[in-house]
């Protein structure tokens, strides 16, 4: 993609956005197949788990996930009271949850990124600080993607401290559940969706009241950010 016409311009062939879903199974496959080299066996982690830590696991990371990415983003850019916001619009998450899930994204890279790579980082890590590494190594790993037209809606330096803090929650989220894949997948396909749920929660007047507002910038290109 990023040799071809969508990137560079150094292949004579059109591969556009739809062609970010095989790659986004990479860390999936790389996991699979190191596991298969170093221990005989393709089972990298456990996809749900027990129920109850499950659905504690995916509680958490939703609540954090809806504060931090929805809540107090549509506060603090509007400046309208919690009551001004149009918080039917939290209606619609269901469908673009399963939208989300259903897409390479959070199928693709959680079970390499959670099931196989941070069980690994903490075990030899504090938390914290393997948080920290593999969120940086997760947003590395977007960066061929910013030299596709069309894709980034974010300066670099910004998108490295979103997925980094973002991490955080998904790691929480998976260690609450006792390191189920299925909680990452979710807690990411919830991140997913929350970009357009912040929209539709967003005032109109209040929207075109404040597009002056430098902060903006943020709501519409989250809106339309691929993860």
């Amino acid at each position: 993609m990023v040799l071809s016409r969508a990137g560079f311009g150094l292949l004579p062939i059109d591969l556009g956005l739809p062609y970010i879903v095989p790659g986004s199974y990479a860390p999936l496959a790389a996991a699979l197949i190191t596991q298969r080299l170093t221990t005989g066996h393709w089972r990298i982690g456990t996809l749900l788990g027990a129920w109850p830590r499950f659905l504690a696991g995916v509680a958490g990371g939703a609540t954090l996930v809806i504060a931090a990415f929805i809540f107090l983003p549509a506060v603090w850019v509007f400046q309208d009271g919690i009551l001004d916001l149009a918080w039917a619009g939290v209606a619609f998450y269901p469908e673009r949850i399963a939208v989300a899930a259903a897409q390479a994204g959070p199928v693709g890279e959680e079970p390499g990124w959670r099931g196989f790579a941070l069980p690994r980082l903490q075990a030899v890590h504090q938390p914290v600080t393997a948080a920290t590494i593999l969120g940086v190594l997760w947003a590395a790993w977007h960066l061929p993607l910013f030299f596709v037209s069309g894709w980034a809606g974010l300066p670099f330096v910004i998108y490295v401290l979103l997925v980094v803090a973002l991490g955080f929650i998904v790691n929480f989220a998976f260690n609450v559940s006792r390191a189920s894949i299925g909680v990452a997948i979710v807690t990411h396909a919830i991140f997913n969706a929350s970009s357009a749920i912040m929209g539709a929660c967003s005032p109109a007047p209040s929207l075109a009241r404040r597009c002056h507002h430098r902060w903006c910038w943020c709501v519409r290109s989250c809106s339309s950010q691929q993860w």
